[in-house]
């Protein structure tokens, strides 16, 4: 048995406590890898506080990068970004096909993506769920330049949300007159500054203004072309759909405790010829997605490390309180 170093949820809303566990004898298709890099997701925490039932105790993250590998059928020293793509089935001992809150990991070898060593090790682990998250909305479901949308709507600016922001940033400059109109709508003011450095041309802080309104007076009362929600509040989600304009798009990103029901106008959306569609995971392939992500990074088009901030794995409840806080928007942990 290999011993590992894990930090674990032992009951609903507890906060994470380190231990040492015991790694069961690897399965066919796992490999066992030494962490370097592990990112905190919001899916974690909404894991952690019960709201996504998950049996507990519980070892939970999935956002991570290795540097090496300790067993499998193709053993190498490679750097490899783990995402949960290439997973069939169910698997019940773990989140995502791994959990990166425990070093050495037990990982499916289908959720590791090959990256340049060159590469900083902590800005990569979120491109594997947080990043590819908002970059994959945009590119693969909004889509705006086959769909020629002008207009784009974001609700919640964590990771996801800012990353969707840099995302479409990019679709604007590679086709004028697509996305000539970014919305970005929090409530935290300091976020909604930064979101204008990232590409967003308008913001709205949904707490203090009258935001149908003022979306509105952006688009001339033209509606939205593409929204998306990063946030999972149901509430949000309704306005997104209503605030979609004709022949638009309202995108689920967040993740909303299971159970919970939208109240959506049928007529409307019948009417209007509107859609609403869930996205998981950017409805990426990680494999290809992550590099396409990482070349926009080295050119400066996907400034991700500007949404980043390091700690020791040891503070991993400090940062969990400053993600909560809206101090940090990527918390990253590192190992050594």
């Amino acid at each position: 048995m290999v011993q590992a170093k894990a930090f674990i949820v032992p009951e609903k809303q507890a906060p994470f406590q380190s231990n040492t566990v015991e790694l069961d004898v690897l399965q066919s298709g796992e490999v066992l890898v030494e962490l370097k890099a592990t990112g905190i997701c919001q899916t974690d925490l909404v894991v952690q506080s019960g709201k996504i039932p998950v049996p507990f105790p519980a070892i939970l993250g999935h956002e991570d990068i290795r540097a090496r590998n300790f067993g499998s059928q193709r053993p190498d020293g490679s750097q490899t970004v783990i995402s949960d793509d290439g997973l069939e089935g169910t698997i019940s001992t773990c989140f995502f096909g791994q959990s990166s809150f425990c070093n050495p990991a037990v990982v499916q070898e289908a959720c590791c993506v090959k990256v340049d060593k060159e590469l900083p090790l902590s800005v990569l682990c979120s491109f594997g769920c947080g990043f590819q998250t908002g970059t994959g909305s945009i590119f693969n479901v909004v889509r705006p330049i086959e769909r020629q949308a002008r207009s784009l709507l974001v609700f919640g600016l964590g990771s996801v949300g800012a990353a969707a922001i840099m995302a479409a940033k990019v679709q604007a400059e590679d086709c004028p007159g697509v996305l000539d109109t970014i919305i970005a709508v929090d409530v935290v003011d300091e976020k909604l500054s930064i979101a204008v450095e990232l590409g967003a041309t308008h913001v709205i802080n949904s707490a203090k203004e009258d935001l149908e309104r003022r979306v509105a007076e952006i688009t001339h009362g033209q509606g939205i072309d593409a929204a998306i929600d990063c946030t999972g509040v149901i509430s949000v989600v309704n306005s997104m759909v209503s605030l979609v304009g004709a022949g638009g798009v309202a995108v689920t990103v967040g993740g909303p405790p299971a159970g919970l029901k939208a109240s959506i106008d049928v007529f409307d959306m019948l009417i209007n010829c509107k859609t609403y569609i869930g996205c998981h995971q950017g409805n990426a392939y990680s494999k290809t997605f992550i590099p396409l992500m990482i070349d926009l990074y080295r050119k400066g088009r996907l400034p991700l490390d500007k949404l980043q901030k390091t700690y020791k794995v040891t503070d991993i409840n400090l940062a969990v309180t400053d993600m909560k806080a809206g101090r940090v928007w990527k918390p990253v942990l590192l190992w050594d």
